[in-house]
């Protein structure tokens, strides 16, 4: 199972979903597409650039505090890793720390 954790300033993403084996996991793969696209959101697109740890069964990216214009990439990231956690229950598990991705 892939577990994100999203907070204010942070997201990640750990494990294998089993969905199917590496490297023909369409679970797996969008959740790293995804996780990319934060970085490179936060980075390129906004300048505020992000810690980035990735291996093989991790991802990390933060931001070193809780800014106004990333909001809108972490509430992105984190409706649609809800919506995978609804499609994929047993694949994909979302933990959200302090609300910071309202559903508004």
């Amino acid at each position: 199972m892939v577990t994100v954790r999203l907070d204010a300033h942070s997201v990640s993403c750990e494990g294998h979903s089993g969905y199917a084996e590496s490297g023909a996991d369409i679970v797996c793969a969008a959740v790293t597409s995804a996780i990319r696209l934060v970085a490179a959101l936060l980075d390129d697109t906004l300048g505020l650039s992000p810690a980035i740890e990735v291996d093989e069964r991790r991802a990390l990216i933060r931001i070193s505090s809780a800014r106004e214009e990333a909001l809108p990439v972490f509430r992105a990231f984190a409706a649609l890793m809800r919506e995978y956690q609804a499609e994929y229950p047993e694949f994909v598990r979302v933990l959200e720390s302090g609300r910071p991705t309202n559903r508004t």
